[in-house]
C-alpha cells in the first residue's frame, strides 16, 4: 500500500548465531563443556526495539536499554523526513502524552557494527508507533474518520503537520495526489500513523485512497510508487519499478502507451527499460506499470540509483514523474 518507507530495513544484517556446547549424558561419549564466558566480538548489529533515551549531547540513542552512537553522517529517518536527536527527545508528539518527549517511547530499528565494544550505528529509523486502518470512510473532509457508520463515531483521523513526520498528499490507487474535499463517504481508505494515547485520534502520515476523487493537479501525470533494487554482481543486478499513469481528462488511454526509464550501467553506458502501461476498468483515464529487469550491470562503485524518473508519452504529450526514491534491498 504506502510507497517507501525508509524504514524498514533497507539492509537487513545476518548475525552468525552464538555456539553453545551441549553436554548429552550418552554412555561412552565425553563432550566439551560450554566455556564460563563467550568473549565478544566486533560485528555487524541490528536491533528493533522501543526507544528507551536519547542523548543528543552524547550523539547517542538507547533501544531497550542498548546504547547506540550515532555518527553525524548518519540520517536519521521517519517515516516522511529525516530527523535530528534533538527533535526525537523534543516536545511530545501530538495526540501524546506530555511525560512522553518527541518518539520516547516509540519504536527505532537501527543497524550498524560493533566496534570496539561500542555499538556505532549505519542506519537508523524511528516512530512513535506504527498503527494502520483500512476501510470505508465513515466521514469526509475536513473532518475524517472511519470504523464508524456517520461523522459521530468511528475514529477521527488528522493529518500531521508536525515536521518530525508531516503528512504528505492523500493519493489514489495510481500514486496521484487528490483534493481532500473531493472524497466521498464509503470510499475504501488505508491509512498509517500512530494512535494518540492521550486524545484517541489517529494522527497520519500516509493516505490513500481506492475511488474517483478529483486530481489535485489537473492534466497528464505519470507516478512512481515503488523503486527496489538488488545489486547481484555478474551481469544479474535487478530493479523493479510500478507507478501510474493518467491523461487527466478521464477518456480512455490510447492503446499502446508506454513508459521507459533510464539506468546507469557499467562503462558510462546506459541501459532503458519499457512497458505498455495497463489500463483500469474502473477509473477511466488512468493506468498502472511495471518496469522490471533482473540482467543489469550497475557500476560497482555507486551500485543502485538513488532515485528514478520514469517517462511516458501520453496522448502525444511526454511527461516525466517527480524523483522518485529507490530502495536498495
Amino acid at each position: 500500500m504506502f510507497s517507501q518507507k525508509t524504514s524498514l530495513a533497507q539492509a537487513r544484517v545476518a548475525i552468525a548465531p552464538a555456539l553453545f556446547a551441549v553436554a548429552l549424558a550418552t554412555p561412552g561419549i565425553t563432550l566439551a563443556q560450554a566455556p564460563a564466558t563467550i568473549n565478544q566480538g566486533d560485528g555487524p548489529f541490528e536491533i528493533e526495539g522501543p526507544i528507551t533515551a536519547v542523548t543528543p549531547a552524547a550523539g547517542a540513542i538507547s533501544v531497550m536499554g542498548i546504547t547506540i552512537h550515532v555518527p553525524v553522517s548518519v540520517a536519521i529517518k521517519s517515516p516522511t523526513a529525516t530527523v535530528t536527536l534533538d527533535q526525537l527527545s523534543g516536545a511530545p508528539m501530538p495526540g501524546r502524552y506530555t511525560d512522553q518527549p518527541g518518539f520516547i517511547g516509540g519504536t527505532a530499528i537501527i543497524t550498524g557494527n560493533v566496534v570496539g565494544g561500542t555499538y556505532e550505528a549505519a542506519t537508523v529509523f524511528a516512530e512513535p508507533a506504527e498503527n494502520v486502518l483500512r476501510g470505508p470512510l465513515s466521514c469526509t473532509y475536513p473532518y475524517l474518520r472511519m470504523g464508524g457508520f456517520s461523522c459521530g463515531d468511528g475514529v477521527e483521523l488528522s493529518m500531521l503537520t508536525d515536521e518530525r513526520m508531516p503528512a504528505g498528499p492523500i493519493r489514489n490507487q495510481f500514486g496521484f495526489a487528490v483534493n481532500p474535499s473531493t472524497l466521498q463517504t464509503g470510499t475504501f481508505a488505508a491509512v498509517e500513523g500512530y494512535h494518540g494515547n492521550q486524545d484517541g485520534v489517529l494522527y497520519v502520515h500516509t493516505m490513500e485512497i481506492n475511488g474517483n476523487a478529483q486530481l489535485a493537479q489537473p492534466g497528464a501525470q505519470v507516478s512512481v510508487q515503488r523503486a527496489d533494487c538488488r545489486v547481484r554482481g555478474g551481469g544479474k543486478d535487478e530493479i523493479e519499478v510500478r507507478g501510474g499513469v493518467t491523461n487527466g481528462t478521464g477518456a480512455v488511454l490510447a492503446t499502446g502507451t508506454q513508459v521507459t526509464l533510464t539506468l546507469a550501467q557499467r562503462g558510462n553506458t546506459t541501459r532503458t527499460l519499457s512497458a505498455q502501461v495497463v489500463p483500469s476498468l474502473d477509473s477511466p483515464g488512468f493506468a498502472a506499470y511495471t518496469l522490471k529487469a533482473t540482467n543489469l550491470r550497475y557500476d560497482a562503485a555507486a551500485g543502485c540509483p538513488t532515485v528514478v524518473n520514469v517517462q511516458g508519452t501520453i496522448d502525444g504529450v511526454q511527461i516525466v514523474s517527480p524523483a522518485f526514491e529507490v530502495i536498495a534491498r
